[in-house]
């Protein structure tokens, strides 16, 4: 049996195995460590990772990328020629292909165990679709960890000296995220989750995507060319350079893109970036080439508000650690970085500012991996002297409230933000009729922190169900239970049930959106 530790990033995917002499090893790609987190599909070939990105700067319509970035939405599709892709679909692709390659580099046909990393603020729906999606790629056990525990385990767990508050700040491709942690021997147990849920690398890519894209609509030399859309339809001017031929224009886009990810790969560096397309597209019958220069300085001020809302989520961990568990930044014994972004300077130095103090920023791209692993050994491998590792024991804490709406609007919370696990949490709160006679009560199930709102933006619907078959009575006087069981990984479990049994009970052990109204 083979157990490993996999780092299912936005951008880039990494797998780690702990051997038994304690060292980390890692899984090849393409002779690589990292594996791009992206697909290409066109009908006939499918090619995961490096392979994708090769394919996909030729053929952009049939290439999926950053796809974790919507992993909490079950209905959200990609369309690469004629299919359509979620994005637990694309993530089951990626751990396919690490699964095979598991299988190829290590000889083992037998059962593989995986503990598969997930943001500390993932979504319930997001938690079961990474857990799903490893089950479909040919993993026999998986569990899920959240990264910022994975990164501090990856520093070091069995000694003494290692007790302590550590500030992890994970800024990978999709998501920031900031964790308080506290280390007591083997014991990691989450005291703050925040962060940006919406802010991550691919953010700051888009920052020198659009500088390119500002720099071609004002220089003459590229015709005051705009790319800054979708499609050529309706564009005479795009129709007539692409030849009509929207593949190719989004060609062209993708390859901005591809420059502009080269480009904030360098500044990070350096201080200074060349961006160099050749034959970007075609004047006149004349073959036009892109080439810009990018200062560092110039780049930060572009991206000033993407830094903004960097420091206000370290500002807001801060205020919060220091008001409810009364830990100030000198009560940090360090400070721990995670994720390929976190090696853009202004990330790094904004931290300094607040800590005044080195971080640990050792292998950004592989550390959460490293953790991973060594926690895996813990979970499926119990015997200390074999991993090396005595066992180790993980709490969190909620980061949204899990409720429902019946008919006020609001949303009503059954087990509330805040809340540690593990080990699992079991709330029931009853709820009854709001009209005489009434047979039915319509239940719906959010994630959020809007109270006042339901349906707010913010909030997440998980599901809706109704109990039916109430016997008939004045408002108030039936009574249905709800219960939400939180398990050890986060994922929630409803049970509803009348009290006098004559309804039907409802039972979530199906996923959700296979009860969900169409």
């Amino acid at each position: 049996m083979v157990i490993v530790g996999i780092d299912l990033g936005t951008t880039n995917s990494v797998c780690a195995i702990r051997d038994e002499d304690k060292t980390i090893k890692y899984i090849q790609f393409d002779n690589q460590t990292i594996l791009p987190s992206c697909l290409y599909d066109d009908g006939k070939s499918k090619y995961i990772g490096k392979k994708a990105k090769q394919k996909g700067l030729m053929k952009p319509e049939y290439y999926i990328a950053s796809a974790k970035r919507h992993m909490e939405d079950g209905e959200y599709r990609y369309h690469v020629g004629n299919k359509a892709y979620s994005a637990e679909d694309v993530a089951s692709e990626i751990l396919s292909e690490i699964c095979n390659q598991i299988r190829l580099q290590t000889g083992e046909q037998g059962d593989i165990d995986a503990v598969i990393t997930i943001p500390a603020n993932f979504r319930d729906y997001a938690v079961k679709a990474t857990k799903r999606a490893g089950e479909r790629a040919g993993f026999h056990n998986v569990k899920t960890l959240k990264e910022p525990i994975s990164s501090v385990i990856a520093y070091g767990i069995d000694k003494n000296k290692s007790n302590g508050y550590y500030f992890v700040v994970d800024l990978g491709g999709g998501t920031l995220d900031i964790s308080v942690v506290e280390v007591q021997g083997n014991n990691f147990e989450t005291v703050y989750t925040g962060g940006d849920p919406k802010l991550g690398g691919d953010d700051f890519t888009n920052i020198i995507k659009e500088m390119i894209e500002d720099e071609l609509i004002g220089n003459e030399k590229y015709g005051h060319i705009n790319l800054d859309k979708d499609s050529i339809e309706g564009d005479m001017v795009l129709s007539s350079i692409f030849e009509n031929d929207n593949a190719l224009f989004l060609r062209c886009k993708y390859r901005i893109l591809k420059a502009a990810e080269e480009a904030k790969i360098c500044l990070s560096s350096e201080t200074f970036a060349t961006i160099d397309i050749p034959n970007i597209f075609t004047i006149n019958g004349q073959k036009i080439s892109f080439i810009m220069e990018i200062s560092r300085k110039d780049f930060e001020k572009k991206a000033k508000r993407l830094f903004d809302r960097y420091d206000r989520s370290i500002r807001d961990a801060l205020d919060f650690i220091s008001k409810n568990e009364n830990i100030t930044a000198k009560d940090i014994k360090k400070v721990i970085f995670a994720g390929g972004s976190m090696n853009l300077p202004k990330a790094k130095s904004i931290i300094k500012d607040y800590f005044k103090q080195e971080p640990l920023d050792r292998d950004l791209d592989k550390v959460v991996a490293q953790g991973a692993a060594v926690y895996a050994n813990s979970e499926y491998n119990k015997d200390p002297h074999q991993t090396g590792v005595s066992e180790i024991k993980v709490s969190h804490v909620l980061y949204y409230n899990l409720g429902v709406d019946i008919f006020t609007g609001e949303l009503t919370p059954i087990i509330k933000s805040g809340t540690k696990y593990p080990p699992e949490i079991t709330a029931t709160k009853p709820y009854t009729t709001t009209k005489d006679n009434q047979t039915s009560i319509f239940f719906r199930v959010f994630e959020g922190n809007v109270l006042s709102n339901a349906d707010d933006p913010e909030n997440k619907k998980l599901f809706e169900f109704t109990i039916s078959g109430l016997r008939q009575q004045k408002k108030g006087e039936p009574n249905v239970d709800i219960t939400f069981r939180l398990d050890e990984e986060g994922i929630l479990h409803i049970h509803a049930e009348d009290r006098e049994g004559i309804a039907l009970p409802f039972d979530d052990d199906v996923e959700w959106y296979k009860n969900r109204k169409e």
